[in-house]
């Protein structure tokens, strides 16, 4: 499996201008390259909530599955994203109860909410990092003037939406 994926890290959540989608950013360290995932905007909520360590008034989707999955004994080992084309990535999670270990499919969104919850790797395949990646350097510092992607910043708590 070392061989085959890289784990990855969480550098952000961007905003392509044109299409107002959120993109995802996972970081591979070994190599200085970033992976952009496009995803939904309920689906960057949740990844954002969590990232942020904000404390919803009431546990939301991904936190069900977390207390469902602990209450019943269950482990989130990692979260592979194994396949990528174009704009679409396949990933799946990788769980066990006791001996027994399990695999399920989920949109990578899902799994980097989940792996974020239970502070798991997030796992991608070497082979995606040969395609559709770009170098760490071309997103930090943060460039206001690049009309492709808007950075979402957090807003200080004395901010006026809240």
């Amino acid at each position: 499996m070392k061989n085959q994926f890289i784990e990855c890290v969480l550098k952000g959540i961007a905003l392509e201008q044109e299409t107002k989608m959120p993109i995802v950013l996972l970081e591979n360290r070994e190599n200085d390259r970033v992976l952009p995932i496009w995803i939904g905007p309920f689906e960057a909520s949740a990844i954002i909530i969590e990232a942020e360590g904000v404390l919803p008034p009431r546990p939301l989707t991904h936190d069900l599955m977390v207390k469902f999955l602990r209450k019943h004994h269950f482990r989130l080992n990692r979260i592979e994203i194994y396949k990528g084309y174009e704009d679409k990535h396949l990933a799946r999670i990788i769980y066990r109860s006791a001996f027994k270990v399990y695999a399920m499919d989920l949109r990578p969104s899902d799994g980097i909410a989940l792996a974020l919850r239970f502070h798991a790797p997030i796992l991608v395949q070497r082979d995606i990092f040969q395609g559709c990646t770009f170098k760490n350097e071309d997103t930090v510092p943060f460039q206001p003037w690049n009309d492709d992607i808007l950075y979402l910043e957090t807003e200080p708590p004395d901010s006026r939406l809240m």
